[in-house]
């Protein structure tokens, strides 16, 4: 009788659990079908929107202190060993790095979307999207799934739903409640890589980026720093290094928060003031527009600059160097690239990502309490644990053969 594997979440976790699950049944004869299940109504939607559409895969530093959730030294090992870049090419996609960043040769995340729908076709991995699975209930050897659209018999669950960020892709937190039925442990999950909002933010910076390097402080102390680029908004401050710098908040939240920024980097202290000393001896003045942002320099002079003197030099280097804007909360889950928090690692095979509750039943990627850096750390993951998943249920069908 054809085994029945069904992956609920056409995400990226689970399009390459598919694919490679697929190519092994096709090629060793066995008798079992691989079907996806997909809430949206289309597979990998989140896959395509990746990196602004260029998608970072991986980075050449897998070390776990890019990594945050509970449990994680026993991951070490899966993350570390993963050669996303190989993987691919052998499904015929290029990838090189740029940087410490792995991105495919076309910098396209539809490359990636594409591969991996060719190669779900090519072993014959069918899929339903716009099926929303709605509870699992295990009947002796058998899981049922209760969809909106029908009812679903399968001899292995695969939960690759995502969590509960950016919930327009589907990843709506609904896997944690499938998982909890079966009796796992849910961490309470927080938006990380996300925007940070701030008291009273002039609208009038909305649109300015500067790139230096940016410090989180936590009543007065220093946390942890970003090199790279931000980007004022609205409401506060995104850009890569500012969601990077949030995922520290919530550890703080409880204490005042807030982001310095030093928007001339290639100077020491001592070295801006001595510059900006020589041009007052040149000029009599000094324009801060000609060294910044022209919209961030008139907000840092009104009001903070008396007069442009060289007893102001200090002041002046503090404003450059370390200005600082309060932080008063976070955008919430739909603005966030990944939620902290999720399903107890520890409950699941740290190799094969069975759950020790329930045999036959997987979760892999961002439905389990893993949460990365940016910088493709958290695809890097999921596609570890997509092959990791699909092994573990192909030498599980040779032993029953």
């Amino acid at each position: 009788m054809t085994k029945q594997i069904m992956i609920i979440g056409g995400g990226s976790c689970g399009l390459v659990c598919g694919a490679v699950l697929g190519r092994f049944i096709a090629e060793s004869d066995l008798d079992a079908q691989v079907t996806i299940l997909e809430k949206k109504e289309k597979l990998g939607k989140k896959l395509l929107a990746t990196g602004n559409g260029r998608c970072n895969l991986s980075n050449r530093d897998l070390s776990m202190n890019h990594y945050e959730g509970h449990g994680l030294s026993a991951l070490e090992s899966l993350i570390q060993n993963f050669d996303v870049q190989t993987f691919f090419e052998e499904l015929g996609l290029w990838s090189k790095y740029q940087g410490d960043l792995l991105y495919p040769q076309s910098e396209q995340a539809a490359s990636v979307h594409e591969c991996l729908l060719r190669t779900l076709n090519k072993y014959h991995v069918s899929s339903i999207c716009e099926c929303d699975v709605e509870s699992i209930v295990k009947k002796k050897e058998n899981y049922h799934l209760y969809t909106n659209q029908k009812e679903f018999i399968c001899d292995y669950v695969v939960l690759s739903m995502g969590g509960d960020a950016a919930s327009q892709f589907g990843s709506d937190g609904s896997g944690f409640e499938l998982l909890k039925a079966l009796g796992h442990h849910i961490y309470p999950t927080v938006p990380s890589l996300v925007q940070l909002v701030c008291r009273d933010m002039d609208k009038r910076l909305k649109g300015v980026r500067i790139h230096g390097t940016f410090k989180l402080y936590a009543a007065q102390k220093e946390v942890h720093q970003e090199k790279g680029e931000i980007l004022f908004t609205e409401y506060g401050l995104s850009g890569i290094s500012i969601l990077q710098l949030s995922r520290y908040y919530q550890q703080y939240s409880d204490q005042k928060i807030e982001i310095g920024i030093d928007a001339v980097d290639q100077y020491e202290a001592s070295q801006l003031k001595e510059k900006l000393k020589w041009q007052l001896q040149q000029n009599g003045e000094l324009q801060l527009n000609g060294i910044i942002h022209q919209k961030y320099a008139n907000y840092l002079e009104n009001g903070r600059i008396k007069e442009y003197s060289y007893k102001d030099l200090n002041t002046i280097v503090q404003l450059l160097k370390d200005y600082r804007f309060e932080i008063t909360g976070t955008k919430g889950k739909e603005s966030a690239q990944v939620c902290i928090g999720g399903a107890d690692v520890s409950e699941f095979n740290n190799e094969t990502f069975e759950s020790k509750l329930s045999a036959h039943l997987y979760a892999g990627g961002e439905i389990l309490d893993v949460a990365g850096d940016c910088g493709g750390y958290n695809l890097h993951f999921a596609f570890a644990c997509g092959n990791a998943i699909a092994k573990a249920i192909y030498q599980s069908l040779l032993m029953e053969v």
